[in-house]
């Protein structure tokens, strides 16, 4: 998943699993880059879904 995001230029600050359920920071990047990196991971076999995608700013 990590190697999907860094593929998109998306560098992962940092990563909580709850229960089975992955809640993932990363660090800035541009839409384009992180809706490809979304795109990946979400067809990954291990990945039943992409619940939520919240962009957080300063």
């Amino acid at each position: 998943m990590i190697e999907k995001a860094g593929s998109h230029e998306v560098s992962i600050g940092g990563v909580t699993q709850k229960k089975a359920e992955l809640v993932i920071m990363t660090h800035p990047a541009d839409e384009r880059a992180m809706q490809g990196a979304l795109r990946e991971i979400g067809s990954l076999p291990v990945v039943v879904g992409i619940g939520a995608f919240l962009r957080v700013e300063d």
